[in-house]
């Protein structure tokens, strides 16, 4: 069978590439540098998703923010979705010592993603994340990613892996391979200063720019 033009995967599916976003909500340090505390949004923002039917592409949850890459049939869609969200997670917290008080989580931005290409980076980034800021050595060894989808570690509930995978071939083990090797999967990169560990657009920015 022979592969989908790339700018067909999604279109071929009754979708355009106008339906794609990525997402990125800040947060603070004081709850999500906390495990437990990354684990239940990331469970409430994939709930979200289930409950609006809007399928993930790529997700990772730092140590102050999440970045998302999903399908929606809007931009107020997913507002909607950070609002309910950002209020469920602040119901269970209120009275947390946050010296940030009722900003804890806000929408930072909403961008749609208008090509294949556009698309392929954009995930790379959202992956690549735990690198970029020195959490990890390896991209597969972060748990908080949807990354463990795509090498079949820890299976994220809502996470479509095909798009991505069908961008590099159709076939399975060869789609695999290139993914690691557009990812940089297996890159040793050294590790960030303390410092440079908060939320800082820059770094996912600089991410996506790689390889325009």
């Amino acid at each position: 069978m022979a592969e989908l033009p790339k700018e067909e995967l999604f279109t071929g599916k009754g979708k355009s590439m106008s339906d794609v976003y990525c997402y990125v909500m800040k947060g603070s340090t004081l709850l999500l540098a906390d495990e437990r505390n990354k684990k239940h949004l990331l469970d409430l923002l994939l709930c979200a998703h289930r409950a609006c039917s809007c399928p993930v592409y790529a997700f990772c949850v730092t140590d102050d923010a999440a970045y998302f890459i999903t399908e929606a049939e809007d931009m107020y869609t997913l507002q909607m979705l950070q609002e309910r969200v950002t209020e469920r997670f602040w119901k269970i917290y209120e009275g947390f010592p946050d010296t940030e008080g009722t900003r804890w989580l806000r929408a930072q931005r909403i961008e749609a993603i208008r090509s294949m290409s556009e698309f392929a980076r954009r995930c790379r980034a959202v992956h690549r994340l735990p690198l970029s800021l020195g959490y990890v050595r390896r991209i597969g060894d972060y748990w908080w990613s949807s990354y463990q989808n795509y090498q079949q570690g820890y299976h994220w509930g809502m996470v479509d892996c095909s798009v991505l995978l069908q961008f590099f071939s159709s076939d399975p083990q060869e789609a695999f391979h290139r993914l690691r090797l557009h990812h940089g999967a297996r890159r040793i990169r050294k590790k960030l200063p303390k410092e440079a560990h908060s939320f800082d657009d820059t770094i996912y920015d600089n991410e996506v720019q790689a390889e325009a």
